[in-house]
Order: C-alpha cells, then sequence, then structure tokens
C-alpha cells in the first residue's frame, strides 16, 4: 500500500471539513498508507473553539498529525507551510470543502508519475470544467506572448497548477514552497505572471487531469456554504478575498476575509 502525506489546508469550519474528511477516508485514505498529516488551520469564519474542533477531527487520522494554527490567515502561506513540512514521494493535496464522490485506488493515480514530467495529478471538476476530450489531459492556461511590454496576438500555452484535491509529487511541492509568494493567491501564481520565478521553475512540468466533464470525482462544497452565507469571493491585487460586499481598494478591512 504506498505511503503518501495529506496537506491541508482548512478555516474553521468543522461542519465542512467533517465531511470532505468522510468523504476522502471513504473513497481514498482507506486505500493508501498515510504517512503523516499536515494540516493549517486559518482563524477565519469561526472561533477558536470551531479551531479546534476542526484539529480534533483531523487528528482522528493521524493522532501525530503537525498542525499550524496561524495568528494569521492567508491561503498562500498556508499552502506553503504545509507543502514545505512534507516528506513523502508523494502528496495529497486538500482544502476543507470538497466532496470526493467515488472510490480513487493507487492505480489510478500513481502510474502517471511514472512520466517524470508529470508534477500534479489533480482531480477535474464543474468549476474546471476542463475537456480532456478536446484539449488532451494536460491542463494549461493561455498566455500571450509580450515584446516591450505589449502583448503580442499569438498566444502559448504554459502549464495550470491547482490548489483544488490533487497528488502532488513530493519534491515539486517542497520546492514550490520555497517560491510561493505570500501576498498571492496560489493558483494564480503559477501561471498568471504574477511569481516569474515559481513559473519558470514548473515551466517544463504538467498536471494530469483525471475524471472526464460530467464524470467528476469531487464535489465543491464551499459555493453552496458561501450562498447560504451571502459570502462572495474575489480576486483582488492578486489574492483570493471573501467578503460579504463586493470588494474594493477602499474597503474596510473589517469587510474583508482574507482567505481563498
Amino acid at each position: 500500500m504506498p505511503s503518501i502525506d495529506v496537506c491541508i489546508v482548512a478555516t474553521r469550519r468543522p461542519d465542512l471539513l467533517v465531511r470532505t474528511l468522510d468523504s476522502f477516508d471513504r473513497n481514498l485514505f482507506r486505500n493508501f498508507a498515510l504517512q503523516r498529516v499536515i494540516a493549517n488551520i486559518d482563524p477565519v469564519f469561526g472561533t477558536s473553539r470551531a479551531g479546534e474542533e476542526c484539529a480534533e477531527l483531523i487528528r482522528a487520522y493521524d493522532p501525530q498529525a503537525e498542525i499550524f494554527h496561524p495568528n494569521e490567515a492567508g491561503f498562500a502561506a498556508a499552502v506553503a507551510r504545509v507543502w514545505a513540512a512534507s516528506r513523502a514521494e508523494i502528496v495529497l493535496h486538500l482544502e476543507d470543502d470538497w466532496l470526493l464522490r467515488k472510490p480513487v485506488a493507487p492505480a489510478d493515480i500513481l502510474p502517471f508519475f511514472a512520466e517524470k514530467r508529470t508534477a500534479q495529478v489533480s482531480f477535474n471538476h464543474a468549476n474546471k470544467n476542463w475537456d480532456i476530450a478536446a484539449k488532451g489531459p494536460f491542463c494549461t492556461i493561455k498566455r500571450s506572448r509580450r515584446l516591450f511590454g505589449l502583448a503580442l496576438p499569438m498566444k502559448i500555452r504554459i502549464p495550470n497548477f491547482l490548489t483544488s484535491p490533487s497528488f502532488y509529487r513530493g519534491s515539486v511541492a517542497r520546492s514550490a514552497a520555497r517560491l510561493l509568494d505570500p501576498r498571492f493567491d496560489p493558483e494564480k501564481q503559477f501561471c498568471r505572471g504574477l511569481n516569474p520565478s515559481l513559473e519558470a521553475h514548473v515551466l517544463r512540468l504538467r498536471n494530469r487531469v483525471v475524471g472526464e466533464i460530467g464524470d467528476y470525482f469531487i464535489e465543491d462544497l464551499g459555493r453552496a456554504w458561501r450562498e447560504t452565507r451571502g459570502i462572495e469571493k474575489h480576486l483582488l491585487d492578486g489574492q483570493s478575498v471573501w467578503s460579504e460586499a463586493p470588494p474594493s481598494s477602499h474597503a474596510p478591512d473589517s469587510m474583508m476575509l482574507e482567505r481563498a
């Protein structure tokens, strides 16, 4: 049974985390050996007691789990923190608001890592909606070439790496952790010109997507959770923010929840 580290990025939402962990336990954890669990619980959306409840849920799967409780929330910092603490050859990256809908066995994932350029194997989902049949199995994004600061009409494809539930090659996750800039959303740093050092580092690597459109492995729980509470997610100055009102550069800090 292959050993993996599980890296969990969470907020103080035990009601969501318990559903996420239960679905991954039933469909994935029991098919792998969990070497270590590393988690970051950001101080957002709940009380400190809710944060402790999240830690208790995680320790049910690994009593020796390494759990970070930072004083300030920050998505990129959280991702970098758990990735940097990993040790396994393969790392499962999780967020606290996803449902795994069907079983995942090592044979479904690990053979893809035999190709040295494969750095990530990610689960397709309705938000990503990656059309493997039309676009191929490797997730990319189109970017314009630039000359003297001007965008040229011809675009190129560069790799697009995700922070939704996925498997990462451990060495890549740890090297990326050293390059992540805490000021920006981690996904955007891989491909949107926000972090040239990180982009250059992963330029020749690939993200293999599994799960055809309409037959997704995972389901986003976070959108419904936000909608019932009137919370919106936006990208502001390269960072994901959750707010109770449309954000602006002049919005008071009390209206902004810096977390992705």
